[in-house]
């Protein structure tokens, strides 16, 4: 796997990144013909958080709505505002455009109402 090798049957941990994760695994067994598998794994959370809840709670809801748009407020005061810690940003940009907006917010929003109405999105 991504030039590692590994004993069949064995369960192998393979590490996917925030984003798009390419995964090649070259797989031969004596007597069959060597086969190539290619996996291209689409996150939109990473093994510490979910994008869009930005409070950490295990849930996207309307209060990480209201978190993004207080944000949005005081930045648009000019001042920069304090985050909770190095990884807020990648959660609250909702729409991985690398800027935190209201559409941030409001695309929560609409996510956490459709959850809520047993939607999915």
């Amino acid at each position: 796997v991504n030039g590692e090798e590994l004993t069949s049957g064995l369960a192998a941990s393979i590490p996917v990144k925030r984003g798009t994760t390419v995964i090649t695994m070259d797989v031969a067994e004596e007597g069959l013909l060597p086969t190539t598998v290619t996996l291209q794994v689409d996150t939109i959370f990473s093994a510490n958080f979910l994008r869009g809840d930005v409070n950490l709670d295990g849930t996207i809801d309307a209060v990480d709505a209201a978190e993004l748009l207080m944000y949005c407020a005081e930045a648009g005061t000019g001042k920069t505002p304090e985050v909770s810690d190095d990884e807020w940003i990648y959660r609250a940009d909702y729409d991985e455009n690398s800027e935190i907006s209201a559409v941030d917010a409001a695309a929560v929003l609409i996510y956490a109402a459709a959850q809520g109405a047993g939607g999915n999105v």
